[in-house]
């Protein structure tokens, strides 16, 4: 800027290319300049840069002030005019001309403009109307901008501010905008931990975005979900989710898109193990994002490779890589990606032995995580600082850490709706748990008298069963009176048509089939069995009374002491760890905790010893053994165990373990049922919190409903009625072996052969009734229809005798088989599933489980066995006997004819009950079913009394 004389007053420096225009502002205070680096800037007299105005995608050829000087308006070479007020807030966007404009100028009552291109034509545009209608879009851009802040304030705003947009939008159709708008509020929601709230969003808008064919958003929605499943340790859902991802960023040629899902993956198969796979997912990345240019998915694959090198403790590599991460995402100002990369440096540095600097790096990290409110994050960093100072023997201050980061984990969780991801994500995170008992335990050693045994008991007990104790509290509560008829409904149909599926699946089977055919019909469940569970925790988050819902806390060791032991009971928990494990053995007015070898040793001689116990021809020269090698690692206080009672808490491959047949005879096998009654929990709190839930209602009218004997196949038809099972005489153990049926079934060998000992078991336990209200259901009888009869919550005891099915990978479709065939000799459906037990309304006494390994399941980390014992308590019964390994139909008919004779004609409690009838087998005259195979496989799982 000069004066009349030619002297230069100010310069305008800034612009990165060459300025088009420049004019002053009419009261001649400001300056206006554009320029072809896409920008317009305002300007000071005195050369001071006060506002830049960026949006534009090409260069800026004119820019003008309103007659008032309150508005601004930009012409671009991109074909737009876009309208601004003076403190850089976008307020319209003119579009519609075919080719750039080279002029814009306001009418002189500001009203209108009037707009130049080179395409030939000029345009007037009206402002009000172009303000109303960029409205959502203002208000959308303000809601990103503040999504890319750093403060939780601040994104707190933006989800106001993207809300506001969502409706603007609706109200407009524009349901391209919606969908966009339901992923941004749902990713800000996924940062802040709060995953079920997130899942809700994207699946709003994944529908949406497919409705209207946006492939961009719906790859972005199938990213966002892979990340959530990865996160809550659903590592198979997230992998199908990045691979509906790729192959729409490929038609899109979106290459940093596909960068990022690489990236994803490769995070997925470390989560999986799959080193090798992360490694080419990662090496696909880097290829992808360099020659794209992508410096956010190039920071992401820095960040994967540096965890594999961290992995295989290459710390240089790990180092370096980190490093360069680190200076991406601080140039991209990527303050998400910066609180991990600075975690995990940290970690290589504790992991190389450089505490200092490993704790300056967590020092910066940890107050950059709470500013922004990555809570996730913040956990971790809390978790390596713990591990650090326990390192350096600063057990106090490791203690307050990983306190306060297993807070922040409890808060994350029970944000979860949906039970199955919420037991997923808390199994992901039993480290924690770990690592704090180890601590206390650590303390207490050095401090004997300070109670800090007792707090390491009381967190081995918050570490457990969580999920249960919260069904069986949903369950009281009865969550779905109240909600939406609509919803029950489709969960009614969703269930009939997994049903339906898997009797497909089944026929299928029994059948010649192909890969390809069994692969799509696998497909169709996995996709059936994901949206019942998205429905289930739609169900429960619109439910009146599960909001209102109190879950109870787990218990310490005094409550336990008061409300769940007596004189002659004492609880053993089991604590598996990496290093060391524990044992806490705790009566009615003491604790005495034991260390134990760590987890590998001990899960190594329950396998062994487990493979002995589930053989049917083992001699006891083997059992003897490999019972002496477990006792001794888990049973330290064997010889001191006066009680007669023992609740077993196992952990990790003990839950699969039958503790009675453990032998306390070094040399000659006595089994442990001998002296004491063996009672297995999934955690001492769940019997005092079912306790208190059951204390009001009374016991059922009837005594016992029977199912059993059902038919598997039309070929049936020709025995109905022979059930008389073959003559026990002159059998040794390869008659026995032959003419015995086992009851299991899996998914790989799936013929369900008829039992006709479980005939024989129902009529033998139904003459032990004279005068008492009892019902049988045989053959045809014993069907799907009969088990979901309402009156069967009349009776104390619910008895089934037929096969199981253990499915490990999906545990909620384990469950027993029921007749397959009606009278007229037509296939029907058989399957009573998990899924379908916990729709069940059974408030009896007892379930007896008789079939194969209904008492077995999937072991998850932090919750035990999941299963169908669960799923009977849920459905109201205290306590289930159920099965740990494939029995064998004839002994177990004799075994179930003896626990009722005890139970039923001797009054005798059902554990005690079921330890007289294992008694009895073993010491039979039947020298083969003196093996632990043939009595061992029952435990009663739940309340004792």
């Amino acid at each position: 800027m000069w004066d009349k004389s030619g002297n230069l007053l100010a310069l305008f420096r800034g612009h990165e290319n060459a300025v088009t225009s420049a004019v002053f502002s009419p009261d001649g205070s400001q300056i206006l300049t554009a320029s072809y680096d896409g920008s317009a800037r305002l300007w000071d007299a005195k050369g001071n840069l006060l506002v830049v105005f960026q949006g534009h995608e090409e260069s800026v050829e004119s820019a003008v002030f309103s007659l008032d000087g309150s508005q601004i308006l930009t012409a671009s070479w991109d074909g737009t005019v876009r309208l601004w007020d003076t403190k850089g807030n976008l307020l319209a966007v003119f579009q519609g001309h075919d080719a750039m404009v080279n002029n814009a100028v306001f009418s002189p009552d500001g009203s209108q403009i009037l707009t130049a291109s080179r395409d030939g034509t000029a345009r007037l545009w009206d402002v009000s109307a172009a303000i109303v209608a960029y409205a959502p879009e203002k208000t959308l851009n303000e809601g990103i901008q503040l999504t890319q802040q750093g403060t939780i304030e601040l994104r707190q705003l933006a989800i106001r501010k993207l809300e506001e947009s969502l409706e603007l939008y609706r109200e407009d159709n524009n349901h391209v905008k919606v969908a966009q708008i339901l992923l941004s509020i749902g990713n800000i929601h996924a940062n802040f931990g709060q995953f079920q709230t997130a899942l809700d969003f994207y699946n709003q808008a994944l529908p949406i975005s497919q409705q209207t064919g946006s492939q961009a958003t719906e790859a972005a929605i199938f990213n966002s979900l892979g990340q959530l499943y990865n996160e809550l340790a659903d590592p198979q859902n997230a992998l199908d989710f990045y691979n509906q991802a790729l192959p729409l960023l490929y038609q899109l040629n979106d290459k940093g898109g596909a960068a990022t899902i690489f990236n994803n993956m490769a995070a997925t198969f470390i989560t999986l193990g799959q080193q090798e796979n992360a490694l080419d997912s990662y090496k696909q990345a880097l290829t992808i994002s360099r020659s794209g240019g992508n410096l956010a998915a190039e920071t992401s694959t820095l960040i994967g490779m540096g965890s594999i090198y961290t992995t295989s403790k290459d710390w240089s590599s790990a180092l370096n890589t980190y490093k360069q991460a680190l200076s991406i995402s601080r140039y991209l100002n990527d303050q998400v990606k910066e609180t991990t990369i600075l975690n995990q440096i940290g970690k290589v540095h504790a992991s190389s032995g450089e505490n200092s600097t490993a704790q300056d790096y967590y020092n910066q990290a940890l107050p950059l995580s709470r500013r922004l409110g990555y809570k996730s994050e913040e956990a971790n960093i809390l978790y390596n600082q713990a591990t650090l100072n326990r390192r350096q023997n600063n057990l106090t201050a490791a203690k307050t850490e990983i306190e306060t980061a297993i807070n922040i984990i409890e808060q994350l969780r029970t944000q979860i709706a949906s039970q199955q991801l919420r037991q997923s994500y808390f199994a992901r995170n039993q480290d924690y748990y770990q690592l704090y008992i180890d601590l206390l335990m650590q303390l207490h050693q050095q401090n004997p008298n300070k109670g800090y045994d007792a707090q390491a008991f009381h967190a081995s007990e918050r570490s457990r069963a969580r999920s249960l104790i919260e069904l069986l509290t949903e369950a009281n509560a009865d969550i779905r009176q109240g909600v939406n008829p609509q919803l029950l409904e489709q969960e009614r149909t969703l269930t009939q048509q997994l049903n339906d599926l898997e009797y497909r699946k089944y026929q299928l089977l029994s059948t010649q089939h192909s890969q390809t055919e069994l692969d799509d019909i696998q497909q169709k469940i996995d996709t059936q069995l994901n949206q019942l569970n998205q429905l289930e925790a739609k169900i429960r988050i619109a439910s009146p009374r599960y909001a209102e819902l109190k879950y109870p806390e787990p218990l310490t060791l005094q409550q336990i002491q008061q409300q769940v032991l007596d004189e002659d009971t004492v609880l053993l928990e089991y604590s598996l760890g990496e290093d060391r494990s524990y044992l806490w053995a705790v009566t009615k007015d003491n604790i005495t905790s034991y260390q134990l070898p760590p987890r590998s040793e001990i899960e190594t001689a329950a396998k062994a010893f487990l493979s002995q116990t589930t053989y049917r021809d083992a001699a006891f020269g083997e059992i003897i053994p490999a019972s002496n090698q477990l006792t001794q690692l888990i049973l330290p206080n064997l010889a001191h165990l006066s009680q007669k009672r023992l609740l077993i808490v196992p952990d990790g491959q003990l839950h699969y373990i039958p503790f009675s047949a453990l032998s306390i005879n070094p040399s000659d096998y006595q089994p442990l049922l001998t002296k004491h009654q063996v009672i297995h929990l999934p955690s001492a709190s769940t019997v005092a919190i079912n306790r208190n839930q059951l204390t009001q209602r009374t016991t059922a009218p009837n005594t016992l409903a029977i199912i059993a004997d059902p038919i598997f196949s039309p070929d049936d038809n020709d025995i109905i009625g022979k059930t008389n099972p073959p003559s026990n005489n002159n059998r040794g153990t390869e008659n026995l072996a032959s003419l015995s049926l086992e009851r299991s079934a899996t998914t790989s060998d799936i013929e369900f052969k008829r039992l006709p000992f479980t005939r024989t078991e129902a009529d033998t336990i139904l003459q032990l009734l004279p005068g008492k209200s009892s019902v049988s259901f045989f053959e045809f009888d014993a069907n799907l229809n009969t088990v979901k009869r309402p009156d069967l919550s009349n009776y104390q005891i619910i008895h089934f005798a037929t096969h199981g099915v253990l499915n490990p990978d999906y545990p909620e479709l384990s469950g027993l088989v029921v007749s397959l065939v009606d009278r007229q000799g037509n296939s029907q459906n058989g399957f009573l599933r998990l899924n379908d037990i916990f729709n069940l309304n059974l408030p009896a006494e007892l379930v007896v489980l008789s079939a194969c390994q209904t008492g077995s399941g999937e072991n998850v980390k932090g919750e035990g066995i999941v299963g169908l014992t669960r799923g009977f308590m849920y459905a109201g019964s205290p306590r289930v006997i159920a099965s740990l390994w494939n029995v064998n139909d004839e002994s177990t008919a004799e075994l179930m004819k003896l626990f009722y004779q005890k139970y039923l004609q001797e009054n005798l409690p059902p554990a005690e009950a079921l330890r007289q009838a294992q008694l009895a087998m073993w010491q039979s005259e039947n020298i083969d079913w003196r093996n632990p195979y043939f009595w061992a496989a029952f435990t009663l799982q739940g309340e004792w009394r």
